[in-house]
């Protein structure tokens, strides 16, 4: 696959596996539900096929775009304030199907993906034998399949000391999962939607097995028997509205004055734990503790009487949990306060910042270092400040200031001013422990720098002088305003860099007058 291009130098080394195990099945019980049912689990991480999961996860992410598909919560709330106002009056309910993920039918679903990727199969298994004479669109058709069939049909696990094989649906926590179940949920929509709409259907979301939609009152009935005649195995449930109230993801829609009010929805068995605030972790995890409930009142609350009390409630299960007063006040501050200056950034001017942030994510490319240290507290937090110093932003200019002499121990802070021996050019500069061997620093926007892209003039950049040097700014800018005054370099854009109160004509010229005038009054 590799050798023919079907796959890429760095897509064959991430599927390849390596110190692979068989992963295990195990049971999550649903607390929630009668009888607390368990819901099987089984974590690929570590399997062989995890890596090639992830790829071809990624490679199938485009066929599950759909107009009825619902990202997250935060877009269903989003999709919610776009309804039609003439659509509110009418019902609400919700459609489940039951034990989606096990009930995904895997070679209909695996040749839904192979006809939308390569359309429908050809000819050449049949009639030629030799594989490398085949066409490139059965080639690659045969390549995907067969990468397929190992992500999905092959998958081992254990439970209870006995190894199976999966041989229909996909395993919950794979990557792959959502994606396939997605692709053939559409697959069924696309084929039914129509006859929903006939029926009654309105308003039509989805995610994964959940389905919100809004519909006539006298239809219900008829739309849940037309979608559970389109596959044998796919059975939905439904829950209407009570109260003009219905429960969708987490959250809680209202109908209220011909409005949809959307607000945070907790479980019956939510047991208000956090968290601990004496807990032994970084702060950052405390602080991610509040302000993650917080960023989801924000969102989801229709208005801001919903989004108080939910504040309210964060505050009151926050203080169950230890966390002080003022602390928690604070971080909703904070994460308010982002999200406000959020969205004036996008009101004032969307297009042109979200197209200058694609334009910079393009062009930025930052190599991580990651590495794991236990948590010490105040050693920790030391080591993570000292970690951040060295890491250096690296800017494009010309030229790159690098140095490798040693520190000056004599200066601490200087404030230099330099000139080229060849050119009278004048400037300030602030730097930590440099001598007078070091290239100095020349911002982009600097008369320099635009003297160097107007002229291509090349400069000496090792070839300078330091003229002095002082370690506050303020005698550094007197000291550059007295050097541009006495040598008025033709680079300069500014004739001073601080008005000269004392000497306003130079030092030099000062002390050339003050001798003429003694020798005259001679």
């Amino acid at each position: 696959m590799t050798k023919r291009g079907f796959l890429s130098e760095n897509e064959y080394k991430q599927a390849t596996p390596g110190g692979s195990l068989c992963v295990r099945l195990y049971g999550l019980p649903k607390v929630h539900k009668i009888g607390i049912p368990l819901r099987p689990i089984i974590s690929s991480i570590g399997s062989y096929n995890y890596h090639l999961v992830k790829l071809l996860a990624a490679k199938l992410q485009p066929l599950r775009k759909n107009k009825y598909i619902l990202k997250d919560t935060f877009d269903f709330v989003e999709s919610i304030k776009k309804l039609n106002r003439t659509s509110l009056k009418y019902r609400m309910v919700s459609f489940h199907v039951t034990g989606l993920f096990t009930k995904v039918p895997l070679s209909y679903t695996i040749n839904l993906i192979l006809d939308k990727m390569y359309e429908p199969e050809h000819i050449c298994p049949e009639f030629i034998k030799v594989k490398s004479d085949w066409y490139s669109k059965c080639l690659d058709r045969n390549y995907m399949k067969t990468l397929l069939d190992i992500a999905t049909f092959d998958t081992h696990f254990s439970f209870n000391n006995l190894y199976y094989q999966q041989h229909n649906g996909v395993t919950m926590r794979s990557p792959l999962a959502p994606v396939l179940s997605d692709i053939f949920m559409i697959h069924l929509e696309n084929k039914l939607i129509d006859k929903l709409k006939k029926a009654g259907v309105l308003w039509y979301k989805k995610y994964v097995d959940d389905t919100f939609v809004i519909i006539r009152k006298a239809k219900i009935n008829n739309i849940k028997k037309i979608l559970n005649s389109v596959h044998k195995d796919i059975k939905f449930t439904s829950v209407q509205e009570q109260s003009n109230e219905l429960l969708f993801l987490d959250v809680l829609v209202r109908r209220n004055n011909k409005m949809l009010e959307t607000s945070v929805y907790r479980k019956p068995t939510y047991t208000s734990l956090l968290l601990k605030w004496p807990s032994f972790v970084p702060k950052r995890y405390e602080i991610s503790a509040i302000s993650c409930m917080v960023y989801r009142a924000i969102h989801i609350s229709s208005s801001f009487t919903i989004m108080h009390k939910e504040f309210d409630f964060i505050q009151d299960i926050t203080k169950l949990n230890g966390y002080p007063k003022n602390f928690v006040e604070c971080q909703i501050r904070h994460t308010l306060n982002r999200y406000i200056a959020k969205q004036n950034m996008l009101n004032t001017d969307n297009e042109t910042k979200q197209s200058e942030q694609k334009h910079d994510n393009k062009e930025t490319h930052i190599d991580r270092i990651v590495f794991n240290v236990p948590y010490a507290e105040k050693a920790t937090r030391q080591f993570s400040k000292e970690i951040n110093k060295l890491a250096k932003k690296k800017e494009h200019g010309a030229p790159q200031n690098i140095t490798t002499t040693e520190p000056n121990q004599n200066l601490r802070r200087s404030e230099r001013i330099a000139k080229s021996k060849r050119l009278q050019i004048y400037y300030g500069e602030s730097d930590n422990n440099t001598d007078e061997e070091e290239v100095p620093q020349i911002t982009t926007t600097s008369a320099i720098q635009q003297h160097i892209a107007s002229t291509k003039h090349k400069i000496d950049w090792n070839n300078w002088l330091i003229l002095d040097n002082d370690n506050h700014s303020y005698g550094l800018l007197v000291k550059g305003s007295l050097a541009i005054t006495e040598n008025s370099p033709s680079l300069n854009r500014t004739t001073r860099s601080i008005p000269l109160l004392v000497y306003p004509e130079g030092i030099r010229k000062r002390s050339i007058q003050n001798n003429t005038t003694s020798q005259d009054s001679k």
